[in-house]
């Protein structure tokens, strides 16, 4: 039997996506997160750089960390915004 790993991804306008996976998500890096974030939600027109996510308050600023260095589990709802220049 194949596990998949689900995150739940809501864009900055209230949108959502699950992303399923069938590799370990605490291989999955910040950065791909971002992308798949970006390519699901093209409407909201950012770009990898101009977006932050949040999971439980946490930002996850480092793109290059995965998400178990965040500890990131299965079933995470992970918050899409736009980052603020300036403030």
């Amino acid at each position: 039997m194949c596990q998949t790993d689900l995150l739940v991804v809501c864009s900055n306008n209230g949108e959502v996506s699950y992303l399923n996976t069938k590799e370990p998500l605490g291989k999955m890096t910040v950065l791909q997160l971002k992308q798949y974030a970006v390519n699901t939600f093209p409407k909201s027109g950012p770009t990898v750089n101009d977006i932050r996510l949040i999971v439980q308050d946490q930002p996850l600023d480092n793109d290059s960390a995965s998400l178990s260095e965040y500890n990131i589990k299965s079933h995470a709802k992970v918050q899409m915004v736009r980052k603020v220049n300036g403030g």
